[in-house]
């Protein structure tokens, strides 16, 4: 593709829109099944947990660090009703170490509480 190819194409994306949509998904995902849950993560990401989920600092790496994670807290923390987060910036689309990518910021209830997630 060329350079002023992708450029018109990538000035139609509507980056609050796939955001939502990647939100709505990891949403609807929490209470079933891990292994597309999974799935909603790069197979070489990260999920970070301050608090939230594990009561510490975690990090897990991969589709199966996640997975067992989650396997460990979902039924304690019972994490529902993700939404993109009112009270923070937009979804943006940015370049980490040369990768575009969009990056966002949603909120979740849990049977404790409410937490902010960060996603890029």
């Amino acid at each position: 593709m060329t350079t002023i190819a992708a450029e018109a194409l990538e000035s139609r994306i509507d980056y609050g829109a796939a955001f939502a949509y990647w939100v709505e998904r990891l949403s609807a995902l929490m209470s079933g099944n891990l292994e597309a849950l999974v799935e909603v993560f790069e197979a070489g990401g990260y999920w970070k947990d301050i608090l939230s989920f594990t009561w510490t600092r975690r990090t897990c790496a991969g589709h199966e660090g996640i997975k067992q994670q989650l396997l460990t807290s979902l039924s304690a923390v019972q994490p529902r009703h993700f939404r993109l987060a009112a009270a923070r910036s937009a979804p943006r689309r940015v370049s980490r170490s040369g990768r575009a990518m969009i990056e966002g910021y949603f909120d979740f209830d849990t049977s404790i509480g409410s937490g902010t997630g960060f996603d890029n």
